[in-house]
């Protein structure tokens, strides 16, 4: 039986989201400390998802987190390479984490999150909030404003035929999040003959 700590964690792509707050200063980096198995558990401690062994945020300059990881818990599944239902990141989740690490708001990177921020947004209004989450935008709790949590953009004035995703493409053609998703719309041969 897995504990739900085990089950959430052994996802490398779960493990890396726990350390948004980490501090840039810090010796190691969060890819190779999720690579490693570990996970932020709180402020400063990380957690190894197998043996559960808690390592603090004392680095020092060249130290590996395997390393001190193998020191620390030497019969860890993990450290010795036998099964632990590891579940490393795939191409698409890697590229995903480059987008929130590079993101202007990284806490709203789920759309989940994203959704929570619509709580004041008016019944009445054309535009659902699952759409505009869906394509990158939270709620500002200004009028309609949103702003995309990857790229930064913020539009407002949303009428009932905007499509979110054009309009998102239409004011930020570049946002990593709409070619991430392939949402990004390339002119015709007709228009650019026009």
């Amino acid at each position: 039986m897995f504990s739900a700590e085990e089950l959430t964690y052994r996802s490398e792509f779960n493990r890396l989201q726990t350390f948004q707050k980490w501090p840039l200063s810090s010796e190691v980096n969060p890819y190779e400390l999720a690579a490693g198995g570990l996970f932020c558990c709180r402020e400063g401690v990380v957690k190894c998802f197998a043996c559960f062994v808690e390592l603090k945020n004392q680095w020092r300059t060249g130290e590996r987190p395997s390393d001190k990881h193998r020191l620390l818990s030497p019969s860890c599944p993990f450290v010795k390479g036998k099964t632990t239902n590891n579940e490393p990141m795939s191409t698409r989740q890697k590229r995903l984490a480059v987008i929130i690490s590079q993101s202007k708001y990284p806490e709203y990177f789920t759309q989940e999150g994203r959704l929570s921020t619509y709580q004041n947004w008016p019944k009445a209004h054309p535009q659902r909030p699952t759409n505009l989450a869906e394509a990158g935008f939270f709620a500002n709790d200004k009028d309609d404003t949103v702003t995309c949590f990857c790229c930064g953009c913020r539009l407002l004035g949303w009428e009932e035929t905007d499509d979110p995703w054009e309009e998102h493409a239409a004011w930020s053609p570049k946002c990593h999040w709409l070619k991430f998703e392939r949402r990004v719309t390339k002119p015709s041969t007709q228009d650019s003959n026009q």
